[in-house]
């Protein structure tokens, strides 16, 4: 048991007090001690520098990796066509279609310059076959 007045014993007093009556004694052990008001002012001194800092080395950080940003995009964009290309074993192309009408199937059937057909739908009611009747209504208006 400590006694009464160990507190007023000076700190390198109570150290010999200690290991003369305690039990058995364990190094390296890892324990909190309160911390005085000067150490506090400290602290919050360097918290502050170091926020500062920690906010300089960010922006820093941000335009860095904005410029490998700018550096990453456009080959990420190239990769993810080619990509495509490879999973659908086609690339997308701008060019001339020739759109020829099947009136007998009710299909639109799209052709690109060398013949391959590129696109079949139905056809539009603006795009069905006038007939003989339709007309007549339509110059009688």
């Amino acid at each position: 048991m400590i006694p009464d007045n160990f507190y007023k014993i000076p700190p390198n007093e109570r150290r010999k007090w200690l290991a003369a009556n305690a039990d058995y004694t364990r190094a390296d052990v890892t324990v909190f001690k309160d911390l005085n008001p000067a150490q506090i002012d400290d602290i919050e001194s360097d918290i502050a520098s170091m926020s500062v800092e920690l906010s300089e080395i960010e922006a820093e950080k941000k335009q860095v990796l904005s410029s490998f940003k700018e550096r990453i995009d456009p080959v990420k964009e190239e990769l993810k066509e080619l990509i495509q290309k490879f999973r659908t074993k086609q690339e997308e192309i701008t060019t001339d279609v020739f759109y020829i009408a099947d009136y007998d199937h009710g299909r639109m059937i799209g052709y690109a310059p060398d013949g391959v057909e590129v696109e079949n739908r139905r056809l539009r009611d603006d795009e069905r076959q006038s007939t003989i009747h339709s007309i007549g209504r339509a110059t009688n208006n």
